[in-house]
């Protein structure tokens, strides 16, 4: 009964290995697309930093 609910030991060292690389691959992902999509469409200058693109990142 309480093995089902038993909490997971991820001790291993390539789990830390594993999750910075896939941490690194998002973090360089979502910059990449925000550069882009601010390179494409720029927020207007008055907005500052309340933009819908910064809200919608904020979400992540």
């Amino acid at each position: 009964e309480g093995r089902a609910m038993e909490r997971l030991n991820f001790t291993h060292p390539i789990h830390l290995a594993v999750g910075l690389t896939l941490w690194s691959v998002w973090f360089v992902a979502v910059y990449s697309g925000l550069s882009v999509a601010c390179a494409v469409t720029p927020p207007p200058p008055e907005a500052g930093a309340l933009t819908l693109l910064n809200a919608a990142l904020g979400g992540f």
